[in-house]
């Protein structure tokens, strides 16, 4: 079990927790300003990564695009897959150095919540025209 409490001090209680995956090393999670939709200029989201055994802050990374509410999970490789307005990212969580990369995926417009199955697909909430759950095997539309 992580330990959260010890793992993440809100220096800024304006500070919420907009999505959080669990994943083989640890956990991530984006935190948000809570003003950050009104207010443009408000605090961009995080991304966290938390350490697996201590549950301490590894890396933090401010993302470039605001992150979808619950738009967050680990793929099979254990990288850590979101959702921005900007669309699916991706960031290999192996390489302490390693900058999240825009994930094309085939067959889906505005990617929104995130989910995966033991067998590696990926289930995502296409908020666009579809507005219905998409799987993914192998970054292919099923």
């Amino acid at each position: 079990m992580l330990p959260f409490a010890k793992a993440v001090k809100f220096e800024d209680k304006d500070d919420i927790i907009h999505a959080l995956a669990v994943g083989p090393h640890g956990a991530a999670l984006v935190l948000r300003h809570k003003d950050r939709r009104k207010n443009p200029k408000a605090k961009a989201d995080r991304l966290v990564l938390l350490d697996k055994t201590t549950g301490a802050v590894t890396r933090e990374l401010a993302l470039t695009s605001d992150a979808a509410h619950n738009g967050m999970v680990f793929d099979k490789t254990g990288a850590v897959l979101f959702s921005t307005d900007a669309g699916l990212m991706s960031l290999n969580t192996d390489d302490a150095n390693a900058q999240p990369r825009p994930l094309k995926l085939d067959g889906i417009e505005k990617p929104a919540q995130l989910a995966a199955d033991k067998d590696g697909r990926l289930y995502a909430m296409d908020d666009g025209a579809d507005a219905q759950v998409k799987v993914f095997a192998d970054g292919k539309l099923q």
